[in-house]
C-alpha cells in the first residue's frame, strides 16, 4: 500500500520515518521512500 506517499515527493532533510505495525506496506512502497 503506497497511498499518501506521493505527498512526500520533493521532501528534503527528513531524518527519520518510523513505520509501526504496517502489515500491508509493500516493497515497492519502501523503494519510493529511498
Amino acid at each position: 500500500m503506497d497511498i499518501g506517499l506521493d505527498h512526500m515527493v520533493g521532501l528534503e532533510h527528513v531524518e527519520k520515518i518510523t513505520l509501526c505495525k504496517c502489515h500491508y506496506i509493500e516493497d515497492n512502497c519502501l523503494q519510493r521512500l529511498s
